[in-house]
């Protein structure tokens, strides 16, 4: 026992004064005769004695109360630790972290790491509170600090092991602050996993959990076990001349765990309209497979590739999502009558080569420009047009929303002024004139500097000229606005080539022409490569990604009351897209599904718009490798071995209120005692 007030139990010295008092009353006098009293009766011994005992029972009663009185000002309170000449276990905080990725899906595997946790719970010391985090790569506090076995037994039960990837790190620091509301000093952090070596990121090199907190390993699982798993997929198209269709070559990597692991299996592709293909693999050597099946017609399939059975089952399929696509399809509005050098000549001799070409090429006079005119098509360049009116910027800023690409350019029917409200309207920038660089430099202007990390110039800026040497010698001056970007400038300074986005596309307006009427550029060697780096840019931006690890937070474009609907494979529907706030110029917002938690095919609907897409799990975490357990707990683990005394650990220790209400009944005893006092001495009054 002990007390909160300890000074006041110098007031126990005050139970002296009953006994003072009552040795002094019970003083025997020296008798003295006296002639008066001699005549009458002498009091009984009996009724002597009686008097006698009332007088200590009173003694005792006003001693005892004294001494309680001062008990109860003093506060006394049982403490945590034990009496040290008696045995007995001290009460511990425990933080109980179980590990729920998918390397626990092994059959057997985490139900023996449930159990395991439930019988370190039930067999601990009486009166130790626990608290359960299930964790993969995020972790999930399921109980809160409580000392009732059955709260945490049955939060335990309800969990299912995830498709996602381990992170050790995460759970230990929610583990640490956890503990910071602990009520007792001796804590523990109860580890329960497969201790899978990928598991462990490069954030605890250098942490450690602090001094004053034990680190417990529970290892789980065998450290032989094997696995195979489909890696990598990389898929490919090529064109079928005879029938038009398209075939889809699957390419993927199957990469053993085990070294020693040369069981047969069996691969099968299953792809919606094509069948399936089977292929024997004679031992799992990271062997490099290709499988080959065919498509009846352009468009969106989805299907499965599948492994043979393994203990680990979840990482044996990977879904797929191809796109068949005809060939990317190029638009030149050309504005004046077709003649022998203007801009659509030359790039007809660039892009239509063909069935041989890689792309598909049209060339149109100018007309008016409306929505069936740029569908189908990947990337339109406007050359040397006239003016565009109102509507038509509205579609070709509506087409480019929907993922296009608008390369813009002008010539010998500039208008300035109107080109510029063109401009200002797509948020390119605004035009203030045209250039004439020998009149205005005394020289032709060359290209000075290029942004070599955007997508267009990178594969040139490796062969060191980029595109320095072409002589401009008339150009559109341009001044950007802030929210486009200038990819390459003249060596005046002046943009030569402006990207604005606007939602999934990009207008990309070049301040010179494309035939050779303002400068020499189509002679210049790197002309066809520019261009083709061009409709490459825009061939790729159209392809949506429709590949993603579990996880993974998907994009949408989306508009007021236009929302996705998502479904995912177990058939749950989620809506995305139908905030009003954080929309943009073009009335819309990026919108974000997180719900990629489980592999599978999903798909996205959005009024006529299908977007199909698969998600896989993490093959990292297809790696059971484990970590040694002394080489986990050293990296865990405090780094200091003993802990200074006089240092107490972070957080503070509250005292359990329960333990400290044994005053209230100190007092009532108290109370009682003053009662029996009274009583006992008016009964004392009247017998005298």
């Amino acid at each position: 026992m002990s007390f909160v007030n300890i000074i006041f139990l110098a007031g126990i010295a005050a139970a002296a004064i009953p006994i003072v008092l009552h040795l002094v009353r019970n003083v025997r006098a020296r008798q003295v005769p006296f002639s008066t009293l001699m005549f009458l009766s002498p009091t009984e011994d009996q009724i002597v004695k009686r008097r006698k005992l009332q007088d200590a029972l009173l003694m005792a009663i006003r001693a005892a109360a004294v001494c309680l009185l001062a008990l109860v000002f003093a506060r006394p309170f049982f403490p945590d630790t034990t009496i040290p000449f008696l045995s007995g276990p001290e009460r511990s905080s425990h933080v109980v972290l179980l590990d729920n990725s998918y390397s626990m899906s092994s059959p057997g595997l985490f139900e023996a790491a449930r159990d395991e946790t439930v019988r370190l719970i039930e067999e601990s010391n009486p009166g130790d509170e626990f608290s359960v985090v299930v964790f993969s790569d995020r972790p999930r506090q399921l109980t809160t600090f409580d000392s009732e076995r059955s709260v945490h037994g049955s939060a335990i039960a309800s969990q299912v092991v995830s498709y996602r990837t381990t992170d050790f790190y995460e759970p230990l620091r929610l583990a640490e602050e956890i503990l910071q509301d602990a009520r007792f000093e001796n804590r523990k952090v109860v580890l329960v996993s497969d201790y899978q070596r990928s598991g462990w990121s490069g954030a605890l090199e250098n942490w450690n959990l602090p001094s004053g907190i034990d680190f417990v390993t529970v290892p789980v699982g065998d450290d032989e076990r094997s696995n195979h798993f489909i890696d990598d997929v990389r898929i490919s198209q090529q064109r079928m001349r005879a029938s038009g269709a398209r075939s889809a070559a699957l390419r993927f990597d199957i990469i053993p765990v085990r070294a020693n692991d040369q069981s047969p299996a069996m691969l099968s592709v299953d792809i919606e309209g094509a069948g399936v293909a089977e292929q024997a693999i004679p031992a799992l050597d990271r062997s490099r497979v290709t499988v080959q099946t065919s498509v009846p017609s352009t468009g969106t399939y989805q299907g499965v590739i599948r492994l043979s059975s393994d203990d680990l089952e979840v990482d044996n399929s990977h879904y797929v999502t191809v796109d068949v696509q005809d060939k990317p399809s190029i638009l030149v509005l050309g504005g004046r009558n077709r003649s022998r050098y203007d801009d659509a000549f030359f790039l007809e001799k660039v892009f239509d080569l063909g069935d041989d070409g890689l792309y598909r090429f049209e060339s149109q006079a100018r007309s008016s420009i409306t929505a069936a005119t740029l569908r189908g098509h990947t990337l339109a360049i406007l050359a040397d047009i006239s003016p565009l009116t109102q509507r038509e910027v509205d579609v070709v800023a509506d087409w480019v929303n929907d993922g296009g690409i608008v390369l813009m350019s002008q010539g010998a029917s500039l208008d300035v002024s109107r080109y510029s409200g063109i401009l200002e309207q797509l948020g390119v920038g605004t035009a203030t004139g045209v250039v004439n660089a020998t009149a205005e430099f005394g020289d032709e202007s060359i290209v000075g500097e290029v942004d070599e990390r955007h997508p267009v110039f990178a594969p040139l800026a490796a062969t060191g000229g980029v595109i320095l040497r072409p002589e401009f010698r008339r150009y559109l001056r341009v001044v950007p606005d802030s929210s486009a970007s200038v990819i390459a400038s003249y060596d005046s300074g002046d943009p030569f080539l402006i990207e604005r986005k606007l939602g999934a596309g990009s207008v990309i307006v070049h301040t010179s022409t494309i035939d050779n009427s303002w400068n020499d550029f189509p002679v210049d060697e790197l002309y066809v490569p520019f261009l083709y780096q061009i409709a490459g840019y825009a061939a790729q931006s159209s392809q949506r990604n429709n590949q993603f690890i579990v996880g993974d937070a998907v994009a949408f474009r989306a508009v007021p009351g236009a929302a996705w609907r998502v479904r995912t494979p177990s058939g749950a529907e989620y809506v995305v897209g139908s905030s009003q706030s954080g929309l943009d110029e073009t009335g819309s917002t990026s919108e974000f599904f997180r719900e990629t938690d489980e592999p599978g095919h999903y798909l996205a609907v959005n009024g006529s718009r299908r977007y199909p897409f698969s998600v896989n799990v993490d093959r990292s975490e297809s790696v059971l490798t484990p970590r040694d357990e002394a080489e986990a707990y050293a990296a865990v683990a405090s780094p200091y071995v003993e802990q200074d005394p006089s240092i107490s650990i972070a957080g503070p220790v509250q005292e359990d209120d329960s333990r400290q209400s044994l005053w209230p009944l100190l007092l009532c005893i108290v109370i009682t005692l003053l009662g029996l006092e009274t009583l006992v001495a008016h009964r004392s009054r009247g017998v005298r």
